[in-house]
């Protein structure tokens, strides 16, 4: 309350225009009086303090069970099983259950002919009213933002909410009595035909289908923040259909007791159909009333189908010599429907060579190396994470034309359009000592990215927003190293003492944009706006935070500090001329360590895990948790803001319009946001027997 009767004098008010909005009227818990009347009488240490945390989150609870049978002939084997998972988050209404029955069958039908069968049932409900994702009205978000003095309940018995509220709502009630839920219904099943045409010979024909049909609905009740709209409700289900089939011939052989080949060949052909369905709809005349058809208005509805298709063929070869030498080469020729029809297919290929010195004869009186395996690898791949429609010039309906419905135009096509490739080089030695209580791989690899898959902004004056291109390169390259030793092993005493440990050290650049000359691409939203400024940089690691930078705070008027491009001060940044690069998303260096500690059958496994060198855009702490603006909770930073000409501090001044005139709001986004993310935790203890 302090701190907003000082962001309203320092816009020109009097300081009791806060104690309106933040206490007038502001009931307390299991009592008559109204905080106004304790601000009069006590002053602002006599004011209640709610803990809106506290009532958001609860205990979460994990439950696994299964049971599994199995038998069978000589010529028939089955194995059947069945579990159930029931999982509570650490948000109150919010909790995951499956129900999953697996069966297995396996038949010979001669020595040559056999057949395989896996079906897969499942189903699941997913239960998460508005954790994330729903802005401040969201439990996540609402309950620290909601000002501590408000009351979650208006009794002790915390039957009845507190409505009479702030302008977002009671976050904690719209968990409770609205309903926001996801059912899954599943079907995945396969089968195989497998035959030997000779011993060295046979062919595999196997196909498969994955079915799954989703149902989403919420429902938020006519009370509280939505009493307004008198309750809405959104429903929408999907139909999604895999279906998948794969020819494959294989041949091995050795030769002279030390040549040994495996060849593989075969096609692939897969096809995604997907189908969606919602509606939207509003003014229920009371919370007994939930499903769409009691609304008194549907306001929205539509639906959809897509499909996309891909077939190819591959091929692929083993050798090694004498269990000694290793060779490997494949290759592969797809095609997607996502891309243009002047170049949808791509070639795709890779080679490998590694050599095992443990094996040579030089190695033999070596008695503590078991393995000493160098290998080198170089292959490539493709990339068709895109729109199924995006190389194609698309025609959307709009709302009417003289009263007539119509048709325009809403994307460009690119027929050239074709796959993202990806080149990458990998240097390996993997190596295992002392009959294998030391063992470990230490791998240098590059890959580079071309033709990405990326919009490409267009002038307004071309009518489209942007085109879909293969445009820019991108570098990833790194170290991994993995580390696993036998510490003790006291057979006698049945106690042994095991360590895993990997880090990777990593990095990736952008080594070129859609032209040789363009610095950056897609800048992300700046200002004052609630998006972080994700933007690609030439030079840089994708996706860099890219906004201006914050020079403190004025210490002679409280007035908030930017750097401009020159690194001038300034009060009011461009937030695209006068960017700069803040931070980076990803880290530089990751890892783990294990311990593993067994004794007559008890066995406890410690893990730590490190994230170390990644930035992080703190939007939700400078956004709503650092300014007045919103008339919310504050965090203990405020504490430091500044208060009196003379005063060191990275805080502005309050302000209840986020700023005074001619000067950028103190939110903006700026390199206040970004923090080091950097983390080592102990993830999990588990003891098992």
């Amino acid at each position: 309350l302090t701190v907003y009767r000082e962001a309203y004098e320092n816009a020109g008010f009097p300081a009791a225009a806060a104690d309106a909005g933040l206490v007038s009227g502001i009931p307390i818990q299991g009592e008559d009086r109204t905080q106004d009347e304790i601000l009069a009488e006590e002053g602002i240490e006599g004011l209640p303090t709610y803990d809106w945390q506290d009532a958001a989150i609860q205990q979460g609870l994990l439950q696994e069970y299964g049971i599994s049978a199995s038998g069978g002939t000589e010529t028939t084997r089955f194995r059947v099983s069945a579990s159930y998972d029931f999982r509570e988050g650490q948000y109150i209404r919010s909790d995951f259950d499956r129900w999953a029955l697996r069966a297995n069958l396996d038949h010979d039908a001669s020595d040559r002919l056999s057949f395989e069968t896996n079906v897969n049932l499942s189903t699941q409900e997913q239960q998460g009213s508005i954790r994330d994702g729903n802005f401040i009205n969201g439990v996540l978000f609402g309950a620290p933002l909601v000002p501590p003095n408000r009351p979650v309940y208006l009794d002790e018995g915390e039957e009845v909410f507190q409505e009479d509220f702030w302008v977002f709502g009671n976050p904690v009630q719209a968990v409770e009595l609205e309903d926001r839920f996801q059912k899954t219904r599943r079907v995945l099943a396969n089968a195989a035909a497998n035959y030997d045409i000779q011993d060295n010979l046979s062919f595999r024909l196997s196909g498969g289908v994955d079915y799954a049909f989703y149902r989403d609905r919420n429902y938020r009740p006519p009370v509280g923040y939505y009493e307004a709209d008198g309750g809405t409700s959104f429903e929408a289900s999907r139909e999604v259909t895999n279906f998948n089939i794969n020819p494959v011939f294989n041949f091995s052989d050795q030769f002279e007791d030390v040549h040994n080949l495996n060849v593989t060949a075969g096609g692939e052909y897969r096809r995604e159909y997907r189908e969606d369905h919602s509606v939207n709809a509003q003014g229920f005349i009371s919370p007994l009333f939930r499903t769409v058809n009691t609304a008194g208005d549907i306001t929205d509805g539509g639906g959809f189908n897509t499909e996309y298709r891909i077939a190819g063929v591959f091929g692929r070869a083993e050798y090694n010599f004498d269990r000694t030498y290793y060779a490997t080469a494949s290759v592969r020729y797809d095609a997607s429907s996502r891309f243009g029809e002047e170049d949808r297919w791509g070639l795709f290929y890779s080679g490998s060579l590694a050599w095992d010195i443990a094996q040579e004869e030089f190695m033999s009186d070596v008695g503590w190396v078991d393995q000493l395996r160098p290998t080198i690898s170089f292959g490539t791949s493709g990339n068709a994470e895109i729109g199924n429609f995006s190389s194609l010039g698309l025609f959307s309906p709009s709302q009417s034309y003289l009263g007539s419905p119509d048709l325009r135009p809403s994307q460009l096509a690119n027929p050239f359009l074709t796959w993202e490739e990806s080149e990458t080089l990998n240097l390996r030695l993997e190596g295992s000592f002392f009959g294998g209580r030391i063992s470990g791989d230490v791998e240098l690899y590059r890959t580079t990215n071309s033709s990405l898959l990326l919009d490409r902004e267009l002038s307004q004056d071309s009518g489209f927003g942007s085109i879909t291109e293969n445009i820019g390169r991108v570098r990833n390259e790194g170290i991994e190293i993995d580390l696993s030793t036998v510490n003790l092993d006291l057979q006698d005493a049945g106690f042994t003492w095991r360590t895993d440990f990997n880090i990777a050290f990593q990095r990736n650049e952008v080594r070129e944009l859609a032209t040789p000359e363009q610095e950056t691409f897609g800048t992300g939203t700046g200002g004052n706006s609630d998006q972080e400024p994700e933007t690609v940089v030439r030079g840089e690691p994708l996706h860099v935070f890219y906004a201006p930078e914050f020079a403190g705070v004025n210490p002679a008027d409280g007035r908030p500090m930017w750097l401009d491009a020159d690194g001038n001060i300034t009060y009011n940044p461009d937030t695209i001329a006068d960017a700069r690069v803040l931070g980076s998303p990803f880290p530089d260096v990751v890892g783990g360590l294990r311990n593993s500690f067994a004794y007559s059958g008890v066995t406890l496994d410690v893990f730590f895990q490190f994230d170390l060198g990644a930035d992080t855009w703190t939007q939700q702490q400078t956004f709503f948790y650092e300014t007045p603006q919103f008339q919310g909770n504050l965090t203990q930073n405020m504490l430091e803001r500044w208060q009196e000409p003379g005063d060191i501090t990275p805080i502005p001044k309050p302000h209840i319009f986020g700023s005074e005139a001619g000067v950028e709001e103190e939110r903006a986004s700026s390199s206040r946001h970004v923090r080091d993310r950097s983390f080592i935790r102990l993830k999990s203890v588990r003891l098992s027997y």
